[in-house]
């Protein structure tokens, strides 16, 4: 599921467990759990946007630091 709204995450959690018969919890933790699945995604797509980002600024540093042949520089 590939969403940030936590009405639609309750609902699909509510489903779930329905779907398995297992006996809903108070509205408050299924709010908290929502909010924290909304919370962990949103810090998991921070980490792979800053990997990427740092990943781009190396790669062109490492260009622009790198000898051209027949150079002297080193």
């Amino acid at each position: 599921m590939q969403t940030d709204k936590g009405v639609v995450l309750a609902d699909a959690l509510v489903e779930h467990l329905r779907r398995q018969s297992i006996i809903l919890p108070a509205l408050s933790t299924i709010v908290r759990a929502s909010a924290e699945a909304i919370t962990r995604a949103n810090r998991r797509i921070q980490r792979t946007r800053c990997v990427a980002t740092v990943t781009a600024s190396m790669m062109r540093c490492c260009s622009t630091c790198s000898r051209s042949a027949g150079s002297t520089l080193t």
